[in-house]
Order: structure tokens, then sequence, then C-alpha cells
């Protein structure tokens, strides 16, 4: 009797503009980020993305790809975000 339906809570997708017209957040900002996905500290790289898209809202589509990829626990690909 488990009935399994989708988390209406949660948006579908997000409108994110393409990777080329992203705004890459402070040098300082992405040190602190660098330092939360080297120890793999999930709840303080959520937090640096609440922080980006309030201190710096250029930069949310940055810090938006970075939540999501956290939230599949893709430390690659913010890795790969961070050597851009």
């Amino acid at each position: 009797g488990l009935g399994w339906g989708a988390d209406e809570t949660l948006p579908r997708h997000r409108a994110v503009k393409p990777p080329q017209e992203w705004r890459r957040p402070s040098a300082g900002s992405l040190d602190r980020l660098r330092v939360a996905v080297e120890m793999g500290q999930v709840t303080d790289i959520e937090g640096w993305v609440d922080d980006i898209i309030t201190a710096q809202p250029e930069s949310q589509e940055f810090a938006q790809i970075v939540r999501d990829a956290v939230r599949r626990l893709d430390f690659k690909a913010i890795r790969r975000l961070l050597e851009q």
C-alpha cells in the first residue's frame, strides 16, 4: 500500500543562464568554498550558497549550480567549477 509521488514543495527546475553569462563570485568567497569542498562540509557549502545569493546576487547562477551539485554530493562537479 505504499504510494510514490513527487515532492511538490521543490521546484522542478530553475531558470539558469548559460555558463558564458555566469558571473563568478569574488576570489575570497571562492576560497571559502574551496576549503568547504576539500573538507567535505555539505552544510558549509550550502551556507556558502545562501551567502552568495544574498551578498552577490549577480553570481546566483554559479551558486545555484553549486547547490545542485552538493545536493547530489557531486564534489567533482564543484571542483571543476572552481578550476574554471
